[in-house]
């Protein structure tokens, strides 16, 4: 488990080993600021400045809270640092530094496609075409008589597009999928065993069919055509946090006495 020299970020990895439990507690002895004045605290990723959602000024009072990172993408080192701030905004501190890595998967033909609001909805499937990117650009092309060069005028030029299919093999693989893409989007992409990189997506008009023609066939070939977008912004961004949910807590506090006698306000 690894933690900060100061103690104050704790990362683990998830029981399914591919999203980083991130807990912040600036109340321990080495604690760089003093607890009672933290009101919101964000976790950088510090080596490339990425912000982790649902941490971004995330509200902290006395200085704990406890997120998670599903966006980190497989095979590289993250190294997370947690910044303190008070009610007016002020920065009050930074802790040092934890590292840890999520895995490479052990499948080469898996395709991970993420929620970012909500990662028990994500799905792995087995991908059966990955996209042919195309990256389109509006142009004029005037041809000027008696002259063999044209002029040409571009646009900047946009995010790429491609589809990718793939495959689910059973029917709760089916309606785990439908469930993510009735989800609102953009959605995380990761496919890390075919080389190429992480992309945040939009999915459009979708289709599914059996990959035979056989009534009983349980496999759906997916059809999902993708528009590449840039990674939406994680300030004010709220993240489900798996067993953190409300129908999670029905488990253990099944009434409003139980759960009231149960879970503080917090």
């Amino acid at each position: 488990m690894p933690t900060s020299s100061d103690g104050v970020v704790t990362a683990t990895l998830t029981s399914d080993l591919t999203t980083v439990r991130v807990a912040v507690n600036f109340t321990v002895p080495g604690s760089p600021v003093s607890y009672p004045s933290v009101y919101t605290v964000t976790v950088t990723e510090s080596l490339t400045g990425r912000l982790v959602r649902g941490l971004t000024r995330a509200v902290a009072p006395n200085g704990t809270t406890v997120g998670v990172d599903h966006e980190a993408p497989f095979g590289v080192a993250q190294s997370y640092i947690a910044t303190a701030y008070n009610v007016a905004g002020t920065l009050l501190g930074t802790s040092t530094v934890t590292a840890l890595t999520v895995p490479n998967p052990t499948s080469g033909i898996a395709t991970w496609i993420k929620s970012l609001t909500t990662p028990s909805l994500s799905v792995i499937v087995t991908t059966a075409t990955i996209p042919d990117w195309s990256a389109p650009i509006a142009e004029g092309v005037l041809r000027v008589i008696g002259r063999a060069d044209p002029i040409v005028v571009q646009d900047v030029r946009q995010y790429e597009t491609g589809t990718l299919e793939v495959l689910t093999l059973l029917p709760a693989a089916e309606t785990a999928l439908a469930s993510l893409l009735a989800s609102p989007g953009p959605y995380l992409v990761q496919m890390p065993g075919f080389g190429t990189a992480d992309r945040y997506v939009t999915v459009g008009a979708v289709s599914r069919k059996r990959p035979v023609n056989k009534a009983t066939e349980m496999w759906r070939m997916w059809s999902l055509p993708l528009t590449q977008v840039a990674r939406p912004s994680t300030v004010g961004f709220q993240v489900a946090i798996p067993g953190h949910t409300y129908t999670d807590t029905r488990a253990t506090a099944a009434t409003y006495a139980a759960r009231t006698g149960t879970y503080s306000s917090r």
